[in-house]
């Protein structure tokens, strides 16, 4: 079974359905670590659980084989990088 950021880039998998994949992966049955399972790095993961709106971030850096910190970063210098909440 491929990975659900795998998925996404081949245009197989929607990014609403992720939740599915967590649910899954609490089923049982997969030895990886939940980051690993959904295909993401631990530094991608935790990105993804402080703000779920970074999933496009990552499959794009997943995409085009980048670090999402360097997308991230080229994103926000260009202008494309939606508003990321920072603590008070």
């Amino acid at each position: 079974m491929s990975d659900f950021i795998t998925l996404c880039i081949q245009g197989e998998c929607p990014l609403d359905e992720i939740d599915d994949y967590v649910e899954a992966w609490h089923g049982g049955g997969s030895p990886l670590p939940l980051h690993s399972y959904l295909g993401m790095s631990r530094p991608e993961y935790s990105l993804w659980m402080k703000n779920p709106d970074m999933l496009p971030f990552i499959i794009e850096a997943h995409r085009q084989q980048r670090d999402v910190g360097e997308l991230l970063d080229s994103s926000r210098r260009s202008g494309n990088c939606p508003i990321v909440a920072r603590p008070g």
